[in-house]
């Protein structure tokens, strides 16, 4: 990033008026007339000025392509040169030497390419992980199928907020059901809020159109039902959890009017279809110590206006903050 002065003689130049949009439209100009730029705006008006009055190249930020390789992932690879270069790194552990952001896991290898050591740069240290199983009636036992899965362990423990992406059967959604399961049953959450945003393929049948009630209709039509059967075992078994209280859905549509306490987990399931207003306004509701867990497979799809989605836009916000 780089900080510019506007230059507010260019105002009075393209006559327009002194107002934040103006200012960047004219710092762009002046930044032009040395270098080949695009300026990109979803902005009819501040398109239209850019373009029109002061010439610049103008792209919309909908037709930005999601660049996966620049993806944030909570995560890289380090491999050590030699054992020196190790010893090093262990030595001083209050030196952020690998430039990771705050809450930033690293897998470290070995200079012969052996996964050494998990860590995570706290702020202040670099800390190694080594995050406990997730144990439950529901699940039995959950283990750490890889390293990356550790991470997604250990952030899911100790985080207010985690994000998982991933392909089909890396176990976005069974991990965090797996804990959630955990903390009910040890009473440490009282409820789990399951928001889910009901996309209806092409052609098929509206909420509306189901007989039952809000539930039934999820349950019945949308893919979340048959998520939730098979990952709890059976629909009987995510019905007796709806009725004790301590599981509720709650499509996006119907979010305004819910506020998820200090004691609630957040579960957000197929996220990427979330849009960056709806999910800041499920985000505002909930208190502080409220756990919040989302998955989707964002980098998976390739049909989405990347200017409107929630994901991208929440892990940009959240990273490198405690």
């Amino acid at each position: 990033y780089k900080v510019f002065t506007p230059n507010i003689k260019l105002l009075d130049e393209f006559n327009l008026q002194v107002n934040n949009d103006n200012l960047i439209i004219i710092t762009a100009f002046e930044l032009s007339k040395k270098q080949d730029i695009i300026f990109y705006s979803d902005d009819i008006c501040c398109k239209t000025i850019a373009r029109q009055i002061c010439g610049l190249n103008v792209t919309s930020i909908g037709d930005i392509e999601l660049n996966k390789d620049d993806f944030y992932k909570g995560y890289i690879y380090h491999q050590f040169e030699n054992d020196n270069d190790m010893a090093t790194f262990y030595e001083n552990p209050n030196e952020n030497t690998l430039n990771l952001l705050i809450n930033q896991y690293a897998i470290l290898k070995s200079s012969r390419g052996e996964v050494v050591d998990k860590i995570k740069w706290n702020g202040e240290l670099n800390v190694s992980i080594n995050p406990r199983n997730f144990k439950s009636n529901m699940f039995g036992t959950v283990k750490p199928l890889d390293d990356i899965q550790a991470c997604a362990f250990d952030s899911i423990q100790n985080n207010d907020i985690t994000v998982l992406i991933g392909k089909a059967g890396c176990g976005k959604t069974t991990l965090p059901l797996s804990y959630i399961c955990q903390m009910l049953e040890t009473q440490k959450y009282k409820k789990c809020y399951i928001v889910y945003h009901f996309e209806t393929l092409k052609g098929a049948k509206q909420l509306g159109f189901v007989k039952g009630d809000t539930q039934t209709k999820i349950l019945e039509t949308g893919s979340l039902g048959n998520i939730l059967s098979s990952k709890f075992g059976d629909r009987q078994q995510v019905e007796r959890m709806l009725a004790s209280g301590t599981l509720e859905i709650i499509p996006t549509a119907n979010i305004r009017g819910t506020q998820f306490n200090s004691d609630d987990m957040l579960f957000l399931t197929e996220a990427q279809d979330v849009d960056t207003y709806t999910l800041k306004t499920i985000v505002q509701r909930c208190e502080d110590g409220c756990k919040i867990l989302l998955e989707g497979d964002i980098l998976e799809q390739s049909d989405l206006n990347t200017s409107d989605l929630g994901l991208p836009k929440m892990i940009d916000v959240f990273k490198n903050y405690k």
